[in-house]
């Protein structure tokens, strides 16, 4: 082979070479170019499925708590003043816990003693009474005005109800006003034993509760006069026959009806009425006393 054709060969070879070397790195970058693409595509995919599945959780996380509050809201709901009944914890009272006057018990044998209070719808009768140190939270004073004896105390929500039902009344020409509100252990034992000392148990009972035993010490009873009326006068006045129709309007209710004397224990009191709140117009409505209506015996 001549030299001429070394040199041709050798041209031939060395081009060839360089368009292989050209043609792989296209053939890369090209490769490149697509897996980059795919790997884009492959990440927006992530993405979106990632955003769709954020979107889902929130979603669901959404619609449990949704759930959650209306299962609460439906507790609420139930929790109604008819099924608080439950929640008011009675415990039995030991005989060495009954107070004495002279030798004789003034709380109730066999009684129980409320441990946990809904003041508004509390039993306190003859077979449940208050601890002696029980005091309510929000004690006021009662205008003097609206008075008989020129001072009384209401728990203050019974007071601002009764300050509703007074001006109510007022405008029909009524004065109607409070004889005795709240009363302490201490001050129901005195008015107690101060009876006993004049009458017998049996007829005391009958008129006064005992110590412990009394609705005035939650603050929410109270007896009410026409004028400066006495208690015993205000039956048919025209301030007791406005009380008995419209007091369960202002959350008030008749404690001591005519007729139900072998439930409450106590005659007939057409001057003692409770602040219960809302509930009283269904106890009024019912006929029933605070204890059939809530089911204690």
């Amino acid at each position: 082979m001549n030299k001429k054709n070394k040199i041709i060969i050798l041209l031939a070879v060395l081009v060839f070479a360089i368009s292989g070397c050209s043609l792989f790195k296209d053939g890369n970058e090209t490769l490149y170019e697509k897996n980059t693409v795919d790997e884009v595509e492959t990440s927006e995919d992530t993405k979106d499925t990632s955003e769709e599945s954020l979107i889902e959780t929130e979603t669901e996380s959404k619609e449990e708590t949704e759930t959650e509050t209306e299962s609460e809201e439906e507790t609420q709901d139930e929790k109604t003043p008819e099924t608080q009944k439950e929640e008011i914890v009675y415990e039995k009272i030991p005989n060495d816990e009954i107070d004495t006057f002279n030798g004789i018990p003034i709380n109730f044998e066999n009684s129980y003693k409320v441990i946990f209070r809904d003041d508004k719808l509390t039993i306190v009768n003859k077979k449940f009474r208050l601890d002696p140190k029980y005091r309510p939270e929000n004690i006021v004073n009662i205008d003097e005005k609206y008075t008989v004896y020129g001072y009384a105390q209401l728990e203050g929500e019974a007071y601002e109800a009764f300050l509703k039902m007074r001006n109510a009344s007022e405008a029909e020409g009524l004065d109607l006003r409070i004889s005795t509100g709240y009363r302490d252990y201490d001050f129901q034992k005195q008015l107690y034993t101060g009876y006993l000392a004049k009458d017998s148990q049996e007829e005391v009972d009958k008129l006064s509760a005992r110590p412990g035993h009394s609705e005035h010490q939650l603050g929410t009873a109270a007896d009410f006069s026409g004028g400066k009326n006495n208690l015993e006068s205000f039956t048919g006045t025209p301030e007791q026959l406005w009380m008995a129709k419209n007091a369960h309007k202002f959350g008030f209710i008749l404690r001591y009806p005519e007729g139900k004397e072998n439930i409450t224990g106590y005659s007939a009191e057409s001057w003692h009425y409770r602040y219960v709140g809302d509930i009283a117009e269904k106890i009024y409505n019912s006929g029933q006393v605070l204890e059939e209506y809530l089911g204690i015996e």
